[in-house]
């Protein structure tokens, strides 16, 4: 599941070397590295939750994390995610320093099926919002579920009802009460804000 939802610039960033050399020197210090990832923490998490983040971090070669750090800082494919055509999902925290609100609605504007949504949290999302974070998912999912094939009539409100139902039952409910649209955004909870020009509702419940 971490590799689904961590986040990868998709161009190089301005990282000083200096900060990417002391992170790298926490490679398996416990408190140091929970040191350094409480600044991305805003909202109150688990503590089971966050000792489990910690102990994984730990284990962490130095290593594996100077290599994936460095391709993070270096790597651009910037050029190519216009290309992208596929529906795509983008979510980012209101108060992250380094990928914020107006970064994820320029993404999502960028691409032709792309949805962004920003939840108020920081840059730790799955640890901050993990129910947010599961039901935007689940209804991302469930909505993808639900695209026809071009070749095909369109499939009327019950035949969408119906595959939607199979599909996410436990969301069903909350969609039920405001109907199949063709644009978003169905309203969400919790300040949710969504940018992009996909198509298909998206709840928070």
């Amino acid at each position: 599941l971490d590799a689904l939802v961590a986040g990868f610039p998709a161009s190089e960033m301005a990282f000083p070397q200096d900060v990417a050399r002391d992170w790298v020197s926490r490679a398996g210090d416990r408190a140091r590295l929970r040191e350094l990832i409480m600044p991305f923490i805003s909202e109150p998490v688990d503590a089971a939750v966050l000792d489990r983040y910690v102990d994984h971090a730990t284990n962490v070669p130095a290593a594996a994390l100077e290599c994936t750090l460095q391709a993070c800082i270096r790597t651009t494919f910037a050029d190519r995610v216009r290309l992208l055509t596929m529906p795509t999902l983008i979510v980012g925290g209101r108060r992250d320093a380094y990928f914020d609100a107006e970064a994820v609605a320029q993404l999502a504007r960028m691409l032709p099926c792309a949805r962004g949504v920003c939840l108020e949290c920081n840059h730790e999302v799955p640890m901050e919002r993990p129910h947010e974070l599961a039901h935007l998912l689940e209804a991302f999912v469930a909505i993808t579920c639900l695209d026809s094939d071009p070749d095909e009539p369109q499939p009327d409100d019950a035949e969408l009802t119906r595959r939607f139902q199979e599909v996410a039952p436990r969301l069903w409910p909350t969609f039920a009460e405001e109907g199949f649209c063709e644009s978003w955004p169905v309203p969400p909870a919790g300040g949710v804000e969504i940018t992009g020009a996909g198509a298909g509702p998206i709840v928070v419940v």
